[in-house]
């Protein structure tokens, strides 16, 4: 599965065909759409909450959009909300949460003044009607809860996808069924860093050797693939190597502040572990 940033977040084109034909150059969509096709399972009118995990950067964002683009003309209504890395004090926040996802279902006017209100209203006003939404980037269990708290609140046939890269949010939300989005074997890797810094699906023959530098510095990540072929592109071999040396040297700053987010969202307790993991290995062997 492919990550791009420019259409992560974008909402799809009502033209069912267009909302396709962005995403018809993904590398390594297709085996992922199959499995979340058969979770989801659209032909069952029951109302299934899906979940895709991961950690940042690896594409769950795509894969959401791609599912919501082939599958949307299937409900009655849909909602793409795009939660992001909100973490704020209190609970006010989650009140335009609420409005945006009702509006892009209901467009009556809403009076919402708090979260009970609101939860109230989404579970009066959905729970008869056959809904696809899409909750992306979601951090906090409280997010789940004032817009999709329970099954419910939407009518038969409904489908509610849920991104995160907590896997125990997921859980205790009691999703049916979780997708874990993985990284690119180096076969998709390559395809999908040739497609971003040749226009191509395979590397010019001298940059070959640069191009497997890179995607060894990359490990299969989506997002740093994309981020290293589309500064690359139509650059010098000598341009390469200087932007591979000054790689070792200094991290991509678009990458590690994506990355960040997913640090930043953690405990206090679980940062300090993760720091004195780090520090542990720091210079070690890599064995």
């Amino acid at each position: 599965m492919t990550f791009t940033s420019e259409i992560v977040g974008s909402i799809c084109s009502e033209l069912f065909g267009e909302c396709l034909n962005v995403f018809k150059d993904l590398v390594g969509i297709e085996s992922s759409e199959e499995e979340m096709m058969d979770l989801l399972n659209t032909g069952v009118d029951d109302v299934r909450f899906i979940g895709i995990w991961g950690f940042g950067g690896v594409g769950k964002a795509t894969l959401a959009e791609v599912i919501y683009c082939k599958i949307s003309n299937q409900f009655d209504a849909k909602s793409f909300i795009c939660i992001g890395s909100i973490r704020e004090i209190g609970n006010h926040y989650l009140i335009p949460l609420q409005k945006e996802l009702l509006s892009n279902i209901d467009e009556r006017e809403l009076n919402i003044t708090n979260v009970g209100e609101g939860k109230q209203i989404i579970r009066q006003r959905l729970r008869h009607i056959k809904v696809l939404i899409v909750l992306d980037n979601v951090n906090e269990e409280g997010q789940l809860d004032a817009l999709a708290g329970s099954r419910d609140w939407f009518g038969p046939g409904s489908r509610i996808i849920i991104t995160s890269r907590d896997k125990q949010l997921l859980t205790t939300h009691e999703v049916d069924n979780m997708y874990e989005a993985k990284t690119l074997d180096n076969e998709k890797a390559l395809e999908f860093f040739s497609q971003k810094a040749f226009k191509q699906p395979y590397p010019e023959k001298d940059f070959m050797d640069l191009s497997n530098d890179f995607l060894e510095y990359a490990q299969g990540l989506p997002l740093a693939l994309e981020v290293f072929g589309s500064s690359l592109y139509k650059k010098t071999l000598d341009v390469w190597k200087s932007f591979l040396d000054q790689l070792k040297e200094n991290p991509n700053r678009k990458i590690v502040e994506r990355l960040e987010i997913s640090y930043k969202g953690l405990d206090q307790n679980v940062q300090e572990l993760f720091l004195d993991i780090a520090l542990f290995f720091k210079g070690m062997d890599q064995n």
